[in-house]
């Protein structure tokens, strides 16, 4: 058998010394594109992109989240005692919860052209006995007789003609102010003869015959929604950007215009010597033109002014509700956009199922239920990991039931009469018929301090009646939600009905709503964690570790190379001896003692 030469072993030497060279540099090359390009940033904005087929589609088209609808109702105590008058105030009991699962589904999705997507929400409600306190079915409460109350209300106001017609009907029909229900029929519907007359007499506004305060509230009907996409946020940006220049454009010509106007035209048929010719005219003419740069810092300035007055318009926020991008019941004008506040338009706000991506700790967003009739205000108050998981709260703003007649944001809630209910109170009469009922916070907590003076049992506590929402800041969807609305009925003055007269300018808690949010599926944790908490770890891991051996690997075949080469013996001494460590000297004497050895076989064997 033929033994290789020695310059065959020392080529072969070269040769793999050059692959794992190469090989290095492959790794190190790796590490540095991984950290450019960051691939596991650019599949996940990939998925995140509002198109069909994508993560966030699908997540935002059937949202994989749990929502719990806790219904506590308050039970009247002291009926009897408080209308006789021997009670100065109404004493209620807090009874729940009766738990619902809702299920929200996103149907007809359709992509425009102008950026936006249209669709149309549908939600539905499941009730759960094994969560509940008791059977809705089975279970009695004493409860406000919404209809009388709410109808010698609205009826007093209308004009003595309609109070006395209204009391006239109430005592043939024998309706008495408290009723004793089973609360699943005052949830969701029982018959009350006020209400069938006023179905009969007027059916195109009362379309239903039962009154149910849960079956009206999430009656929400058929609704056609559209959304801003990011493609449909950059349209609109150039259209804005355009029409400031033209604005700029028309101020300047405007200005030039004026100017000329306001200095003596010279007719043709003058002669010069007639004309006293003013060498600063030149430079006063110019001087009197603003300049371009002012022209356009002004117009900013305005538009800025402008659109402080309105929200800001980001991806994902409501374009059109039934196609208007305003609330008519609040006094939204199509026609006229400079009389419209930023409360009657409903342009910017959000449906509370998916928020813009990225957004930061000084953002405010508006949050819009049809139930709700009104944007609530919400606003960032810490950040904290909720199961491993990046996390921004936010919570309701403070003034999201504070209606004041200066504040352009709420100031559309008052009457007519230029009147406010009282701070904490959320006018909502618009959307119910007209009828005097107001949202609030449970047990009118952070409201005014005189709406408990009127009923006894009231107990508010930051923990068990604020609202708060904690946002996935990366993806804009919420991951725990808790959200309390408070119903109420607001009673003014009534007429001619004396067992209604004790409830005059009180206002009565009916029922609060917990909207919960309190854990994700299992799917979605496990995708969340891996995308946000293990695969970044993951990434950087192997970045480092590709760094890692590439550097080495090509410290050691420099090494090599200078070492064990076709160097000259003085060149190899002189590299040998300038090493530093002990260790490398030992290392590279084992190597050329081996290296001797095997040159002495391959020479003993030719």
């Amino acid at each position: 058998m033929t033994q290789p030469s020695t310059h065959t072993v020392i080529s072969q030497r070269k040769m793999n010394l050059m692959k794992y060279c190469l090989s290095s540099i492959i790794l190190i090359i790796s590490a540095c594109a991984i950290a450019i390009i960051d691939p596991l940033e650019r599949i996940i904005e990939n998925q995140l992109e509002m198109r069909r087929g994508s993560f966030l589609f699908n997540v935002w088209e059937n949202p994989p989240l749990v929502v719990y609808l806790k219904v506590y109702i308050f039970n009247v105590t002291n009926g009897d005692d408080f209308i006789s008058g021997k009670d100065k105030k109404l004493k209620v009991q807090e009874i729940g919860p009766y738990i619902y699962q809702e299920f929200l589904t996103n149907h007809n999705a359709t992509f425009h052209d102008n950026g936006t997507l249209s669709f149309v929400p549908h939600r539905r409600c499941v009730f759960l006995p094994e969560l509940s306190v008791g059977d809705p079915h089975k279970d009695y409460i004493i409860a406000p007789n919404l209809a009388l109350l709410a109808a010698s209300t609205a009826s007093a106001k209308i004009s003595t003609f309609a109070a006395f017609g209204i009391s006239t009907l109430v005592k043939t029909l024998k309706a008495k102010p408290l009723i004793n229900i089973t609360v699943n029929d005052f949830m969701w519907g029982y018959n009350d003869d006020l209400v069938r007359l006023a179905n009969n007499l007027v059916p195109n506004i009362i379309t239903f015959e039962r009154l149910g305060i849960l079956d009206r509230l999430f009656d929400e009907g058929h609704n056609i929604v559209s959304m801003m996409l990011p493609e449909g946020i950059k349209k609109l940006n150039r259209e804005q950007m355009l029409q400031m220049t033209e604005e700029v454009v028309d101020k300047t010509t405007e200005s030039i215009t004026k100017l000329d106007a306001s200095h003596t035209v010279i007719s043709k048929t003058s002669k010069i010597s007639d004309v006293e010719y003013d060498e600063d005219y030149e430079n006063d003419k110019f001087n009197e033109i603003p300049l371009l740069s002012q022209t356009i810092k002004n117009t900013i300035e305005n538009n800025a002014k402008n659109k402080s007055r309105v929200t800001r318009i980001r991806e994902f926020s409501i374009d059109m509700w039934n196609g208007s991008p305003g609330l008519h019941h609040w006094g939204y004008d199509a026609s006229n956009h400079s009389s419209n506040s930023p409360c009657t338009v409903l342009q910017g706000a959000y449906d509370g199922t998916l928020f813009p991506k990225r957004f930061s700790k000084d953002d405010k967003f508006y949050v819009y239920r049809k139930a709700f009739c009104r944007k609530l205000a919400i606003h960032y108050s810490h950040s904290a990991k909720l199961n491993g998981i990046e996390a921004f709260w936010f919570k309701l703003a403070d003034n999201a039931f504070d209606d004041r007649i200066d504040d352009p944001e709420t100031m559309c809630y008052c009457n007519k009469e230029k009147t406010c209910p009282k701070r904490g109170l959320g006018n909502i009469t618009p959307c119910y018929y007209n009828l005097p009922i107001a949202v609030s916070l449970p047990h009118f907590y952070n409201s005014d301090p005189t709406l408990l003076k009127d009923v006894d049992g009231l107990h508010p506590e930051k923990e068990k009646h604020e609202s708060i929402v904690a946002m996935q800041p990366r993806l804009g969807v919420p991951i725990k939600v808790t959200s309390r609305i408070q119903l109420n009925l607001m009673n003014g003055e009534t007429k001619f009905n004396s067992n209604v007269k004790r409830f005059d300018h009180t206002v009565l808690p009916v029922l609060w709503i917990e909207a919960a949010v309190e854990r994700l599926t299992p799917w979605l944790d496990f995708v969340l964690n891996m995308a946000f908490n293990i695969l970044p770890i993951i990434q950087k891991i192997i970045i480092y570790i590709f760094a890692f051996i590439g550097c080495s690997g090509v410290a050691l075949c420099s090494l090599k190379y200078f070492l064990f080469c076709d160097l000259p013996d003085d060149k190899k001494k002189s590299i040998k001896y300038t090493a530093v460590f002990p260790y490398i000297k030992r290392e590279i004497a084992k190597f050329e003692e081996k290296e001797r050895e095997m040159l002495q076989r391959i020479d003993a064997t030719v």
